[in-house]
């Protein structure tokens, strides 16, 4: 029988991979769920409020934006619940997550994408106060009347405090979704660690996001895709000062996560649908 582990703190190739692929899918998965969701919950609204006509996957389209129905209560609940909702959900997954700390299975490690997911939906929300007219945080301070100049002092402060706090407070968690000490030993099986279940699935999320979002403007996309990978950059550099005493021993994974795949490939045939 093969070794699955070629050093003590190095797993080979294969189980390396399946890693790899394995958090892609969940990613792919939590993303997914966050941003159709966060859909969904804001076209609701807005059509309880006679201001929505079509739910895109990528997008909402709205009826006669600035209507006699775009009244400033309208707005204001349109286009906070969603986003507002967004930040609860991180919250809630957050905390379902550090409840999984000491058991052993794959929904840890989802809950911690689902949380990093819609975070960075709320997180670029804020991001893109100033860019964004008619849609999120954006279309409710020009209905307050804010000036240019709070706007974007709002963005940059969230670009700054924002991705810092998530990728503090994530990287325990990211830590503790680990099996296996060997895992977070040493700094280079801590490197091989971070980039095997944070830095590939952003990169494999990021290609996701640039051309499968093709109706979302391309700055909007950028600041997504910026958000989480900044939160993820900040939470591997945290994770290296993290000294963890014990952790519950997992074998590694030796297949692919089908049944999420799956369900990513459902939600994928639902998107489809509401794209036609």
């Amino acid at each position: 029988m093969q070794e699955e582990i070629t050093h003590e703190n190095h797993l080979t190739p294969k189980i390396r991979l399946i890693r790899r692929v394995n958090s892609s899918i969940l990613l792919l998965l939590a993303f997914g769920i966050a941003f159709l969701s966060f859909q969904i919950v804001t076209a609701f609204v807005a059509a309880r409020f006679d201001v929505f006509r079509k739910l895109r996957f990528d997008d909402i389209l709205y009826v006669g934006l600035y209507s006699r129905n775009w009244t400033k209560m309208n707005v204001m609940f349109t286009f906070l619940t969603g986003s507002l909702g967004c930040l609860l959900a991180a919250i809630v997954f957050y905390v379902l997550q550090r409840s999984f700390r000491r058991r052993k299975g794959v929904m840890k490690k989802f809950f911690f994408y689902l949380a990093l997911s819609y975070y960075t939906i709320f997180a670029g929300l804020v991001i893109m106060i100033p860019y964004m007219r008619y849609r999120g945080f954006g279309v409710i301070t020009r209905y307050l009347y804010w000036d240019n100049y709070t706007q974007l002092m709002i963005s940059v402060g969230a670009i700054l405090v924002l991705p810092l706090f998530a990728g503090i407070i994530l990287s325990l968690p990211f830590v503790q979704l680990s099996p296996t000490k060997q895992n977070i030993q040493t700094t280079s099986s801590v490197t091989n660690y971070y980039i095997d279940q944070l830095i590939i699935p952003w990169l494999v999320i990021s290609l996701v996001i640039l051309f499968a979002f093709q109706r979302m403007d391309f700055l909007y996309r950028l600041i997504y895709i910026c958000t989480m990978g900044l939160t993820c950059v900040i939470a591997g550099l945290f994770s290296y000062r993290i000294k963890i005493i014990s952790l519950v021993k997992e074998p590694p994974q030796r297949t692919i996560e089908w049944k999420f795949m799956l369900v990513f490939l459902a939600i994928a045939a639902f998107c489809f649908f509401l794209m036609n």
